[in-house]
Formats: C-alpha cells, structure tokens, sequence
C-alpha cells in the first residue's frame, strides 16, 4: 500500500514548530523555532532553525520565499 503525502506551498512568514518542509537540498526537515528579523536591506526575514543529522542548523528565507510543506 502507499502512503499518500499532502504538499503545499507556504510563505516562510507563517511556517510553525513542528512543520515538515523540503530544504534546497532535497531533505524533508522538521521546524524547530522560527524567528523574523529584518536584514541590512530593511527586508522582512525567517531564520527558521532545524535538526539535520543530530545537529542543529539554521535556514534563512525571505518573509514571503515560498517553502513546500508536507503533511
């Protein structure tokens, strides 16, 4: 039997703790924390920070960078 995997597009803005998304490196990684912050351009941006392999690791997106989701 196969599993079926529901995916959508988010912005990065409204990413959550507890999250499944697919990084630029084809890994599906669970959200820990996400924190906005503005850069040195004035942009609205997510650091959003991840478990990869035992350690811990940080993703940086625009606000409004779509992320694919996974449920």
């Amino acid at each position: 039997m196969k599993k079926q995997v529901l995916t959508y597009v988010k912005p990065a803005k409204e990413l959550q703790a507890g999250n499944l998304i697919l990084t630029n490196r084809m890994t599906v990684v669970e959200v820990e924390t996400t924190e906005s912050f503005g850069n040195s351009h004035k942009r609205p941006c997510v650091e959003v920070s991840i478990m990869q392999g035992g350690r811990k690791a940080a993703l940086i997106y625009l606000a409004d960078d779509s992320v694919l989701v996974l449920e």
